[in-house]
């Protein structure tokens, strides 16, 4: 980066003329050919834009930088790093790389939403529309990451220099950390707390591809019976 005043909330909704600003037009068009390389690796159904690309490359500077503290801190320390690394991948896309897959109760709560919403269209009294509304919201479906944020930024803080190219980063994060499926909110907190209580980051490192990360959470979610 030939600037360092770009921040993370200038990077979320900045424009390509915006960019000018900060970036010369040779930085802007190398990280779009590499945008491009790596969508066609990853099979052209992914979305990346440009902005992403810059926020990937300001998450990795960040873990560079992080790196020599987190091997030198204690357990509860390196809670926290991988807690702050995770929370740059929210920044770049919240809802992450949906694999399109929708368990049967979010399915099932979608159907219901379009139902009431057909409903609260004939509906003119408030008190009504209002009961109907909530109860819309309490039926939202969420993305869930198939692995928590926390335990992409783990793996993330221990990877060497060397290997954690922007190339890399992008390219392991859409393709395979960064991947959620649709769920309801219940699923979703029984979710959290499996992995918070029974799946290390070392058990996740040592998966190499996302087909054997997908075989890891489908047994999660057999375990916690939820039909996706």
């Amino acid at each position: 980066m030939s600037k360092n005043e770009f921040d993370f909330g200038d990077l979320r909704t900045q424009n390509l003329n915006e960019m000018k600003k900060y970036y010369s037009i040779e930085e802007i068009a190398k990280l779009n050919n590499l945008r491009h390389e790596i969508l066609n690796k990853l099979g052209g159904n992914e979305k990346i834009t440009i902005s992403q690309m810059f926020f990937f490359e300001v998450a990795r500077c960040h873990i560079l930088l992080l790196q020599e503290s987190y091997e030198s801190s204690n357990n509860y320390e390196k809670e926290k790093f991988a807690t702050f690394v995770g929370a740059s991948f929210w920044y770049i896309n919240r809802y992450g790389w949906p694999t399109g897959k929708i368990s049967a109760k979010a399915k099932e709560n979608h159907k219901q939403i379009k139902s009431l919403e057909e409903k609260l269209e004939k509906i003119k009294e408030k008190k009504k529309r209002d009961e109907i509304k909530l109860i819309i919201k309490g039926l939202k479906t969420t993305a869930d990451h198939q692995v928590t944020r926390k335990i992409a930024g783990h793996i993330y803080l221990q990877k060497k220099e060397e290997e954690l190219t922007l190339k890399h980063l992008v390219e392991s994060y859409v393709g395979v950390y960064g991947k959620t499926n649709d769920v309801t909110s219940e699923e979703n907190q029984a979710l959290d707390n499996y992995f918070k209580n029974n799946v290390s980051f070392q058990e996740i490192a040592e998966l190499n591809t996302y087909e054997e990360i997908e075989q890891f959470v489908k047994n999660i979610y057999r375990d916690l019976k939820i039909k996706i």
